[in-house]
């Protein structure tokens, strides 16, 4: 399955204390390039990745 946007949703989870975990080595669409992330991944707010707020941007993909 193709990847429509910047993130695969499917390659994350969420947990009780809204930290995001990459389940399956994904890509992310950044404005600076694909970044590679491998599973066990954890982002937390306030962190950024390659200059990423990887949380946001999960947040604003993924949360229904």
């Amino acid at each position: 399955m193709q990847q429509k946007g910047p993130v695969n949703c499917q390659h994350f989870s969420k947990d009780s204390e809204d930290s995001w975990k990459c389940v399956q080595i994904t890509d992310i669409k950044a404005p600076i390039g694909i970044i590679r992330v491998p599973p066990g991944t954890t982002f937390r707010k306030g962190r950024t990745l390659s200059g990423v707020d990887v949380v946001s941007l999960l947040e604003e993909c993924c949360s229904q």
